[in-house]
C-alpha cells in the first residue's frame, strides 16, 4: 500500500489530476467512505495519516519546507484517505483549491493544528467557509479537530467551549457551527518517543473517526471517481467557490442513492406474469427508501438539492408503476388465444375461490337453456377475457350474477349471462362437488356442450364434459375428441334410460324439441316442470313425429302477484283491440283475408322483457288481416289483397326487427315529467296545507293538511269502532274508548291512516311509472301497427269538408290531423 497522488499543481499553477490514480478508485468494488486530513502546514498532518493506516505510506520529514504537495490518498478497503497539502506556512504555497477539494470530498474532515487550539487556526477554518459563502449549506462531512505536538492538557469539550466563547469573533465560530453540525476534538500530545500519552491521544483520534461512521456519505467507485472529474474541471476552470463544488459532489452521491433506491424498488414490486385484480404498485417503498437514507446521513431533506433528486426519483418510480399497471391491464384484457384466456381466469378465480360456471357450445344450438326469463343474450358476442370473468363472477362485484353461468360459443366468445341450470336426472352419478357441479353435469349431458366449473369451497378447477364429471385440474376437451365424447354421453343416456330410438321429428316442432335421439326430459319444456320424470314422453314424441299440423308456439303466461298485474286499461285486452280496430274502419267479427303468422317459427315472439309480455300487444298482432269496408269492385278488391299481403309481410319484418316503435324518446320524457310533477303535486295535495285554506281559511281545521286532517278522521273512526264495547262509568254516562284503550285505538288508527295514505297515493307507488310507461308504449305500438294494416287500404265514406274556424284559418278532421 503505497500513497499515490491525485492532484498537483505544476506551472503555472493550475490543477492536475492524474487520471491513472483515478482508474484505481474507479475500479473499486466496495462502497468508499472519504476521510481528508487538511489544516496548518508542518503541523504532522501525514505522519497522522500514517498512524490511522498503521504503516508509512505518506511522505514526512523534519524540515521546514513542504513535503505534500498537492492531494495524496491511499485506498484503504473501505476508506480513501487524502492527505492535503499545508497552509500558513510562509515556505510553502498556501492553496484555497486543496482545502475546497478536501472539504467538498471529505466524509469526515481532519482539521489539524499545530501545538494549541489557536484563534489563528479557527478563524481560517471560519475564513475559508466565509470566503466559499458556505454559511447556509448543511456539509455532509464530520469536522474532527486535531491539535498535534500538544504541550497542553486539554478538556475534551475544548473545542465546544472555544465556540461558545464571544471575544468579538461570533460570526467566525456561528460560521463553524452550522457548516459542522457534527464535531469532534482529539489533543495529541508531543511526544517524539511514541510514549502511552502519544498513543492515547491516537486511540481518541481512532474512536472519534469510527464514531458515527455509519452515518457518513459512501460512494461507490465509480461514481466517486466521476464525482472527482468533475470537481478537476471546476478546479481546473478556476471556478472552485465551494457552495458549487459542494453542489457537484452531493449531486453525485444523490444520484447514487436515487439508482439505490430504484434497485431496491424494482427487487420488491411484484412482477407481472398473470392479471392481478388488486395489481397495485406502492411507490412509496421507493421514497422510504431514499428518505432513509437521507435521514441516516442527517441531511436536509428539505434543502433544493435533495428536493430535487426526491422529485426525480418520484418520476421514475410513477413511470415503472405505470408500466407495470399497463402490462396487468393488458394481461387481463387480452381475448386471444381463447382457450388459454379462459385458463387463466379460471386458475385466477381458484385461487380467490370465487365460484364460477362456463358453458361452452359445440356443434349443437344451446337456445333451449337461454329461454329462461333471467337469461340475458348478447346481441353481439362479448370477448371473453380475464378480467371479464373476474368482474363477472366476483360476489361483491357483480351478486345478481355470481350463481348463474355464463355460455360461450365455439369461438370462446360471450353470448348469454345468468343462465340457469336444469335439473340433474336422477342416476347421474356426482363424484364430488355441490350444485355448481350437478348443474354441469346436467347441461354436459342434455347436450354436447363441456362446461368449466370453479369451486368456491375447494378453490378446484373441474370440467364437466359428456356426463361426466373430469379429474380436478384436467386440460380443456378437444374438438378432436368430439365423436368420442358424443358416443360416451350416448352410452350414459342408455344406461340411464333417458334414450329413445333413433327418429327425427318433424322440421315444424324444431325449436321446441330437436330429435328424439335427444333425451326424453328436454321434451319436458313442453309440460309443467318438474312433471316429465313421471311421465311416459314416447306419445308425445311420436305425435311430434306424424303431426300433420303446425305445432303450435306456446301461448303467453299471465304472471301472478299484484305488482305483476297490467294496468286496468289492459285487463280486457280483446275490447280494447276491438275498439282500435274499429276506430280504423275494420271489421271486428268478419273472417280474416289473412292470417297472422305472430308466434310462429317464422316470426317467433320476443324474449321476455321490461315490454313483453303485453296482452293488447299480443292480442293485437295475433289477429288476422282484413279489409276495410268499401265498394265491391272486383278489381278494387284484388288490388286490396296485394295491398293487404305487402302490409301483412312488412309488419312482420317490423316485428321481427323491432322491440318497441311508434313513441320516440322526447314523448317517453315527457310522459315521465308528467307523472313526476302529478306525483309531486299529489303527495304535497297530501302533507301539505292547501293555498286556499291558507289565504282564507278560517277554523283552525281548515289549516292543517290533508295527512293531519286524515289522522284526526281515522282516530275518530276508532274511537267510534271500540265505542260500541265500552262500559258506563258509575253516573251511567259512557266511557270515553280513548281513555278505556289509548293503545288500541292508536294502533287501529294507524292502521286506518296507512290504508287511506296508501289508497290515496296509489297511483304514485313504485313499480308504477313502470306500467305506466309500459301501456303508452304499446297503445302508441299497436296505433302504428294498426296504421300499418290499413296503409293504401283505407276508402272514406265522404269526402272531408274542409271548415273555416272564427280567425279564418283552415282546419283539418281529426283523423288526418292524427295521420299528421
Amino acid at each position: 500500500m503505497v500513497g499515490q497522488k491525485l492532484f498537483s499543481f505544476p506551472p503555472p499553477g493550475r490543477a492536475h489530476l492524474h487520471e491513472e490514480v483515478l482508474q484505481s478508485i474507479e475500479q473499486s468494488s466496495r462502497k468508499l467512505r472519504v476521510i481528508a486530513i487538511v489544516g496548518e502546514g508542518r503541523a504532522g498532518k501525514s505522519q497522522l495519516g500514517n498512524e490511522l493506516l498503521q504503516t508509512n505510506v505518506f511522505a514526512t520529514a523534519a524540515t521546514p519546507e513542504a513535503v505534500t504537495e498537492g492531494v495524496d490518498i491511499v485506498l484503504d478497503g473501505g476508506r480513501l484517505v487524502l492527505d492535503c497539502e499545508g497552509f500558513n506556512n510562509a515556505l510553502a504555497s498556501s492553496r484555497l483549491e486543496v482545502l475546497l477539494i478536501g472539504t467538498a470530498l471529505a466524509s469526515t474532515l481532519i482539521f489539524v493544528m499545530d501545538g494549541k487550539l489557536s484563534e489563528e487556526g479557527l478563524n481560517m477554518l471560519a475564513g475559508a467557509l466565509t470566503e466559499a459563502q458556505l454559511l447556509e449549506k448543511q456539509l455532509p462531512t464530520r469536522l474532527v479537530l486535531v491539535v498535534n505536538k500538544c504541550t497542553l492538557d486539554y478538556k475534551a469539550s475544548a473545542l465546544e467551549d472555544a465556540l461558545a466563547k464571544d471575544h468579538g469573533r461570533r460570526d467566525s465560530r456561528d460560521a463553524i457551527k452550522r457548516a459542522f453540525p457534527r464535531r469532534h476534538f482529539v489533543a495529541i500530545p508531543f511526544d517524539p518517543s511514541g510514549g502511552d500519552a502519544y498513543q492515547q491521544g491516537l486511540n481518541a483520534l481512532r474512536a472519534a473517526l469510527d464514531a458515527e461512521s455509519s452515518s457518513e456519505l459512501v460512494f461507490d467507485g465509480a461514481r466517486l471517481a466521476g464525482a472527482i472529474r468533475g470537481l478537476s474541471i471546476k478546479v481546473g476552470a478556476g471556478d472552485f467557490d465551494l457552495p458549487s463544488i459542494h453542489q457537484h459532489i452531493m449531486g453525485e452521491f444523490l444520484q447514487g442513492e436515487v439508482d439505490a433506491a430504484m434497485d431496491g424498488f424494482m427487487r420488491r414490486i411484484p412482477k407481472v406474469i398473470e392479471y392481478d385484480p388488486d395489481f397495485k404498485v406502492d411507490i412509496d417503498a421507493g421514497i422510504n427508501l431514499f428518505d432513509a437514507a437521507i435521514q441516516r446521513l442527517s441531511l436536509h431533506t428539505c434543502s433544493g438539492q435533495v428536493h430535487q433528486f426526491r422529485e426525480q426519483l418520484q418520476g421514475k418510480l410513477e413511470d415503472v408503476a405505470e408500466e407495470r399497471r399497463t402490462a396487468n391491464e393488458a394481461l387481463g384484457n387480452r381475448t386471444e388465444p381463447w382457450r388459454d384466456v379462459l385458463r387463466r381466469g379460471c386458475a385466477l378465480l381458484s385461487a380467490r375461490q370465487v365460484g364460477a360456471r362456463l358453458v361452452v357450445q359445440r356443434k349443437q344450438d344451446l337456445s333451449p337453456f337461454l329461454s329462461s326469463p333471467s337469461a340475458i343474450r348478447f346481441d353481439t358476442p362479448e370477448p371473453l377475457s380475464v378480467r371479464w370473468m373476474w368482474r363477472h363472477f366476483h360476489p361483491e362485484l357483480n351478486p345478481s350474477s355470481h350463481d348463474f353461468a355464463a355460455v360461450l360459443n365455439q369461438h370462446g366468445q360471450v353470448l348469454a349471462v345468468r343462465v340457469p341450470a336444469p335439473a340433474l336426472p336422477d342416476g347421474v352419478p356426482v363424484p364430488r362437488g355441490n350444485a355448481r357441479h350437478k348443474a354441469a353435469l346436467s347441461v354436459s349431458l342434455r347436450s354436447d356442450a363441456w362446461v368449466v366449473v370453479v369451486s368456491q369451497e375447494r378453490g378446484e378447477t373441474s370440467v364437466a364434459c359428456a356426463g361426466q364429471l373430469w379429474d380436478v385440474g384436467s386440460a380443456f376437451p378437444d374438438d378432436s375428441d368430439y365423436a368420442v365424447h358424443e358416443q360416451q354421453r350416448r352410452d350414459l343416456l342408455l344406461k340411464l334410460g333417458l334414450l329413445w330410438e333413433s327418429r327425427q321429428i318433424s322440421s315444424k316442432a324444431k325449436g321446441l324439441v330437436w330429435y328424439a335421439e335427444e333425451f326424453r326430459f328436454l321434451v319436458g319444456i313442453l309440460v309443467p316442470p318438474g312433471t316429465y320424470a313421471r311421465l311416459d314422453m314416447w306419445p308425445v314424441l311420436r305425435m311430434l313425429a306424424d303431426a300433420p299440423l303446425e305445432f303450435p308456439a306456446p301461448r303467453l303466461r299471465p304472471r301472478t302477484g299484484q305488482s305483476a298485474l297490467p294496468p286496468a286499461s289492459w285487463r280486457r285486452a280483446a275490447e280494447w283491440v276491438d275498439l282500435e280496430l274499429e276506430r280504423a274502419g275494420l271489421p271486428v267479427e268478419a273472417a280474416a283475408v289473412l292470417e297472422s303468422r305472430w308466434g310462429s317459427d317464422d316470426v317467433p315472439q320476443p324474449e321476455p322483457s321490461v315490454l313483453w309480455p303485453q296482452p293488447a300487444l299480443d292480442d293485437h298482432r295475433s289477429r288476422g288481416f282484413a279489409l276495410p269496408g268499401g265498394p265491391d269492385n272486383k278489381e278494387t278488391q284484388k288490388k286490396q289483397l296485394k295491398q293487404l299481403a305487402d302490409n301483412q309481410q312488412r309488419l312482420e319484418e317490423l316485428w321481427k326487427m323491432s322491440n318497441s316503435h311508434g313513441i320516440s324518446w322526447d314523448e317517453l320524457d315527457t310522459a315521465f315529467v308528467a307523472f313526476a310533477k302529478e306525483g309531486k303535486r299529489r303527495y304535497a295535495q297530501w302533507s301539505q296545507v292547501p293555498q286556499a285554506a291558507k289565504a282564507g281559511g278560517d277554523s283552525a281545521k281548515a289549516d292543517l293538511p290533508k295527512a293531519a286532517k286524515m289522522k284526526l278522521e281515522c282516530e275518530a273512526k276508532a274511537k267510534d269502532f271500540y265505542a260500541q264495547f265500552r262500559p258506563s262509568d258509575e253516573e251511567g254516562n259512557p266511557v270515553d274508548p280513548k281513555r278505556m284503550w289509548p293503545s288500541r285505538v292508536r294502533r287501529l288508527a294507524a292502521r286506518l291512516f296507512v290504508q287511506e295514505k296508501k289508497k290515496f297515493l296509489a297511483p304514485w307507488a313504485p313499480g308504477k311509472l313502470t306500467g305506466n310507461l309500459q301501456a303508452l308504449v304499446a297503445a302508441k305500438m299497436i296505433r302504428r301497427e294498426t296504421h300499418e294494416r290499413i296503409y293504401g287500404l283505407a276508402v272514406p265514406d265522404k269526402e272531408e269538408e274542409t271548415k273555416v274556424n272564427d280567425s279564418g284559418e283552415e282546419a283539418q278532421s281529426d283523423t288526418a290531423a292524427q295521420e299528421n
